[in-house]
């Protein structure tokens, strides 16, 4: 093998730590990292073992870094080296979203040696973190051969970036620093093979019936309705006193009177109590003792799980839609035991693919298929193995990688069949395979990819229709019956039992069966023959399932007589912050309205959360109010995972949603959608967006616009500006920092820091120093990622949020990529950071959530100077939205983001 150093074609990124260095980089790097610079423990037996086959070979020839819209792929490789002589190598994602995962290399004299088993998992994918693991663009990975010290010098460490295109590219060598305060538990990052679900998401699936009751379904019940009704219902309904139940599971369910008339309903006339479904009223069943039973569906979008269900008794024409009863006979011996055909799915979703671009479809998936083979179970009941139908297996598979690919699939260890697909396709296909294939219970599927390279997928669901025997499961049955054949169904330990027919699921219907004991102390029913239909059973010893209720808070904000020159869309939590504003934009003369998220979704979603409804109600304010708004501001953090499905407690963070999008490169936040109500990339009111999370936040930033407000006119050009450019790195930063100087007033002191490649550590201390003196401007041009400026990290989250500059508030400019993204669980960006900190940081910051080319920044960022120091300045909200008139960028259009109240005015 050759020993000659590997040369590189592209930029590579080498990290040259002094000790000191290297300890406050590891601070810095690692979250996981205490107060005291002490890594927290963890268990000896949960780390990743180093494999025993290491892979030996010469470093590859392909070391070019691709063109990427200014971001780089990794940054701050760096090794460290402690008194057991095992070595750490640490480094951090860039913020390309496209790395699928990474490979850590030891060179020794020419020789290398891949130290992990399979790929660590990329910047791609999210994933829900372990104790004490690198999570949030931070990685690790151990070398666990414990180099004699005299030996270190003679070693260097690599990083191999695999991106989603295939292509690989190499960061490093590093040479490991000694560090005596050395601990030794941090976990290493996660593999691709060890991303597994915390939970199944596993659910009988009740056939279409197409054929019959086409024109039952209740999806198309809204042909029976014009939309303008539905929606007039709907509002009727969130005007009125109400319950919401918001279902998250299929089920027949009963809601106690006590806590419907606890939630406002007025149940004294049963008769006028109605259920609605989406601005449909759906039959239900009142009680003698005033309970309200439906049969109710939970929902999934990219935002919700849940359905939400209204318990009212407005007033409407006609009688209440009630549940009809139908006698079904007596009890028919004659029926023996039959079969009906099951369909049982499983849908993971704890893999988040940033980077795949499929429109308005969900980005969750569930597990990964490589080379290293993957199982997911199944599991079945009642089955009947010696049916003589074929079992019909649905799979659905997403590529992750641009190339071929080939998943072999087994089930119970039997050859089913291949896949074979592209790129990043999604395909489904179907499975034929014999009953005698199945188990009772367990079913367990294998995949593996078996396409050169790098054969990488993910299951996005698995379906199988199997002969199921009509006999109850812990007293419950989810079934369906063809034409023209009765049923018999056995296995309840109660002879109260319950049918309803869901075929129409608008329009439920109760069966009145005459159950008979099977002398097993079990109980069956039977069901005449008819046509098909689906059906629900279950006795009064199944468990009940109980929905959240919810009380309705009154609403009308589709009224012409509504009027706001300024809606500010607040979490209820938030309202006391919302008040203040609100209170001093009155007194300006600014007509403000302070809204709740969830009536916007009660009154333009049925209910439902995300940001569709958001859009709708701007749109009908903007149209119909009496004084339309022409500034918003959503009070509210939003995320990527509003259904949790990361295990980062997402549904606890997405406040006001945002809307996720497909940009050039990865999917990400655009708050503009929200407020485009033509679709030409343009919003049509002046958006801004405060992300918080908790009053204590959303009062801090509040209280420093206030306070920004009663600075004298001129404070801005009085402080002076401060522009930071990088380091040319495919794009010549300094020229666009100057060429968008020229736009400041010539009065206006400006300190210009450029960016070299042997002065990071004295460019880290310039910049902090003069953002502590507040100035009245900061502009950045150059690399960025979510928590940085550059891949030295020039200026970071962190940075931002402990700046102790005070009242003296500058307003930021840094449209670099990612430095916006503020849908991120784990990590905080750069822009969330300098508007929330409470000791200074920023009054309000423009940049963007996801990747961009710097053209069009320059382009906006020269206009929006020209309008706020010209003759007559606008307020900022309405700057930028013209600012963006000159660009047709769409990415630019879409992903800027004002994090700040759009009604301000540069002082």
């Amino acid at each position: 093998m050759s020993n000659k150093r590997p040369k590189s074609t592209g930029k590579v990124f080498i990290a040259s730590l002094s000790l000191v260095q290297a300890v406050a980089l590891i601070i810095a790097l690692f979250p996981f990292v205490s107060t005291h610079g002490q890594i927290k423990s963890v268990s000896e037996k949960n780390r990743i073992r180093k494999p025993s086959n290491v892979e030996k070979q010469k470093m590859p020839a392909n070391f070019e870094t691709s063109k990427m819209p200014a971001i780089w792929l990794v940054e701050s490789v760096s090794a460290f080296y402690g008194y057991d002589g095992r070595v750490l190598v640490a480094w951090r994602d860039g913020g390309a979203k496209s790395s699928l995962g990474f490979n850590v290399w030891r060179e020794n004299y020419g020789r290398y040696s891949k130290l992990n088993s399979d790929l660590i998992a990329g910047a791609t994918f999210n994933f829900a973190p372990r104790e004490s693991e690198a999570i949030g663009g931070n990685f690790v990975w151990w070398d666990d051969a414990r180099t004699p010290e005299r030996y270190v010098n003679n070693l260097r460490y690599w990083v191999e970036y695999i991106g989603i295109d295939g292509q690989t590219r190499w960061f490093g060598p590093v040479v490991p620093e000694k560090q005596n305060r050395y601990k030794v538990d941090l976990i290493n990052s996660r593999l691709i093979t060890d991303i597994t679900p915390t939970n199944v998401s596993q659910q009988d699936v009740l056939p279409e019936i197409t054929a019959e009751k086409a024109n039952s379904k209740s999806k198309d019940i809204f042909t029976k309705q014009s939309p303008e009704s539905i929606q007039d219902t709907q509002w009727d309904v969130a005007a009125a006193p109400a319950a919401k139940l918001m279902m998250n599971r299929t089920n027949w369910t009963k809601i106690p009177r006590a806590s419907l008339e606890a939630a406002g309903v007025n149940m004294s006339n049963p008769n006028n109590v109605r259920l609605f479904e989406d601005g449909v009223e759906i039959a239900a069943n009142v009680t003698a003792g005033g309970d309200v039973e439906f049969y109710g569906r939970n929902k999934h979008t990219v935002t919700t799980d849940r359905r939400v269900y209204w318990v009212s008794n407005i007033s409407q024409p006609g009688s209440a839609k009630r549940i009809q009863q139908i006698n079904a006979g007596p009890f028919d011996g004659s029926i023996g035991q039959g079969n009906f055909m099951s369909t049982i799915e499983r849908k993971d979703r704890f893999t988040r693919i940033v980077s795949l671009l499929n429109g308005d479809a969900d980005n969750f998936f569930g597990g990964i298929i490589s080379s290293t083979s993957l199982s997911q179970s199944i599991q079945i009941h009642g089955l009947n193995q010696s049916s003589g139908e074929q079992v019909t297996i649905t799979i659905g598979l997403q590529g992750l990688v641009v190339q071929a690919h080939d998943v072999r699939i087994k089930l119970n260890g039997t050859d089913v069949g291949s896949m074979v697909f592209s790129d990043r396709d999604n395909l489904v296909s179907q499975f034929q395979v014999p009953h005698s294939l199945l188990r009772e219970g367990k079913n367990t599927f294998t995949f593996t990819g078996a396409a050169p390279g790098s054969d990488f997928s993910c299951v996005d669901f698995i379906r199988m229709t199997y002969s199921r025997r009509f006999k109850a499961l812990n007293d419950r049955l989810n079934f369906s019956t063809i034409s023209l054949q009765p049923a018999r169904v056995d296995g309840f330990t109660s002879s109260q039992i319950r049918v309803l027919d869901v075929t129409d699921t608008s329009n439920v219907k109760e069966m009145i069966v005459s159950p008979q004991s099977n002398g097993d102390g079990t109980f069956s029913f039977t069901l005449p023959a008819g046509s098909s239909r689906n059906f629900i059973a279950e006795s009064a010893n199944a468990s009940k399932y109980q929905p959240q209720v919810v009380a309705n808070t009154t609403s009308a904000l589709n009224t012409a007589t509504n009027a706001a020159q300024f809606v500010i869309i607040a979490h209820s939590s938030l309202f006391p912050a919302a008040e203040t504003l609100k209170n001093l934009r009155q007194s300006q003369g600014i007509t403000t309205k302070i809204v709740d998220v969830e009536d916007i979704f009660d009154e333009f979603g049925f209910g439902d959360h995300g940001p569709f409804a958001i859009k709708a109600f701007l749109n009908h304010a903007k149209n119909n109010w009496q004084t339309p708004p022409q500034y918003a501001m959503l009070l509210g953090d939003a995320t990527f995972d509003a259904k949790d499905n990361t295990g980062f407690g997402g549904y606890t963070k997405d406040l006001v949603p945002t809307k996720l999008i497909d940009s050039l490169f990865t999917e990400t936040a655009s708050d503009d959608w929200l407020a485009d109500f033509n679709d030409d990339g343009l919003a049509e009111i002046a958006l801004g967006r405060v992300a918080v999370r908790t009053l204590a936040e959303a009062n801090t930033v509040i209280g420093k616009i206030v306070n920004y407000d009663n600075l004298p006119a001129g404070s801005t050009i009085q402080n002076g500006a401060l522009m930071v450019n990088d380091q040319p790195d495919g794009y010549d930063f300094e020229s666009f920092t100057n060429q968008v100087r020229q736009q400041l007033p010539g009065n206006m002191a400006i300190t210009t820091i450029n960016r070299t490649p042997s002065n990071t550590a004295t460019i880290r201390s310039l910049i902090q120093t003069r953002l502590n003196q507040g100035p009245g401007l900061v502009n950045y041009f150059g690399h960025g990622s979510v928590s940085a400026w550059t891949s030295a990290g020039i200026l970071t989250n962190t940075d931002a949020a402990t700046l102790t500059n005070g009242n003296k508030l500058p307003f930021w400019i840094a449209l670099t990529c990612l430095n916006g993204s503020f849908i991120e669980l784990t990590i905080e960006s750069l822009a969330e950071a300098a508007q929330k900190n409470p000791n200074g940081g920023a009054i309000a910051v423009w940049a963007s959530s996801g990747l961009t080319f710097p053209f069009g920044q320059v382009s906006i960022s020269e206009s929006f100077y020209q309008q706020e120091f010209g003759t007559n300045p606008p307020r900022v909200g309405d700057a930028i939205r013209q600012a963006k008139t000159f660009t047709t960028d769409l990415d630019i259009l879409h992903l800027t983001v004002f994090f700040g109240d759009p009604t301000m005015r540069l002082r």
